[in-house]
């Protein structure tokens, strides 16, 4: 799922490119309207589309000639992320991106306009990065904690995700019922009903893991698909994009990718009461979190049958989950 945010992707992963009539693009003249300097692009390029959104890339109409990430998304979610960046974003120490502007759009969908930013995508196998990570997100959790933004953003707790759960269950059952469904892939569904129902029985321990632990804003999609390195004259610096899953609840979401035992050095000040064993819950939690949710998604993708890729990604996710139950002791 992409929102919003600097979009950065490697050369030639992209759908399609454009570069004749640009001035009647749909994307040009909602850029015109906000009175740029540059309005026409060199080209234009189709980086994402899909039922929720398209994405574009306006080639050198930003300033100096930089490109724009024009995304057109639903407007309920144009709207949670233009809060983040205008809003919430701006009164926190950490780096984040340029938020040209806001156009409505047609029926339910608007755009925005945001800064495109290159540079090498995360990975959880290299440790700066993962350092890189953990020293953004603290920065990020321990000073937005003071905000109180409960009531504006989603709640990203362990209600909304034992919700997921039991969405997910559901959902799972009927496609089990597929006479055509092969019996290797039927063997891992049946695998993530059972886990399903195991976290279920297991939840006041999340519960309680979550417990007294300080809430705060989320990105709530804290991925490599989402996070690029730049480097420039005063070093690395990490930049987070796609603020689609933004949120509100203690940080164990966006624990995922980093390195736990520098996060908590870094938020110990500002969270006394939080120790590492606390924090290595969280990451068991996070992990469970976010496989739940990628869950969910991969299966609206399985009607009227499953596919080899989404099938791929339901294994991985389930042995995931397996691993962090067993690292739990639930298992």
């Amino acid at each position: 799922m992409s929102l919003g945010g600097a979009l950065s992707v490697p050369k030639q992963s992209f759908l399609e490119i454009l570069q004749t009539d640009l001035l009647e693009h749909p994307a040009v003249r909602a850029w015109s309207r906000l009175q740029p300097e540059r309005v026409e692009p060199k080209e234009i390029v189709l980086l994402e589309r899909n039922n929720k959104s398209k994405i574009y890339q306006l080639v050198s109409v930003g300033p100096g000639g930089s490109a724009v990430v024009a995304k057109y998304c639903k407007r309920s979610i144009a709207l949670l992320e233009r809060t983040t960046y205008q809003e919430i974003l701006p009164r926190l120490p950490v780096k984040s991106l340029h938020f040209y502007g806001f156009v409505e759009g047609d029926a339910d969908f608007d755009w925005l306009f945001l800064e495109y930013v290159d540079g090498e995508r995360y990975s959880n196998d290299v440790r700066e990065h993962r350092e890189l990570g953990a020293r953004w997100l603290s920065r990020l959790h321990s000073s937005a904690a003071g905000l109180n933004l409960a009531g504006r953003l989603p709640d990203l707790g362990p209600s909304h995700h034992l919700g997921i759960l039991r969405l997910t269950r559901r959902r799972l059952l009927p496609v089990l019922s597929d006479p055509a469904l092969k019996s290797e892939d039927a063997a891992v569904l049946n695998s993530i009903v059972r886990q399903c129902d195991l976290l279920e029985s297991r939840w006041d321990h999340v519960e309680k893991w979550c417990a007294g632990v300080p809430e705060t804003l989320l990105h709530g999609d804290f991925k490599p698909d989402n996070l690029r390195i730049r480097t420039g004259p005063a070093g690395a610096a990490l930049v987070p994009f796609d603020w689609e899953m933004v949120g509100w609840g203690v940080p164990a979401r966006d624990l995922f990718h980093v390195d736990l035992g520098l996060y908590h050095s870094l938020v110990r000040n500002s969270w006394p009461g939080l120790d590492i064993a606390a924090v290595k819950k969280l990451g068991i939690v996070g992990t469970l979190f976010r496989r739940l949710t990628a869950i969910g998604w991969t299966i609206e993708r399985l009607v009227p049958r499953p596919f080899e890729f989404e099938m791929s990604c339901l294994r991985s996710y389930q042995a995931d989950i397996a691993e962090a139950i067993r690292i739990a002791g639930w298992g």
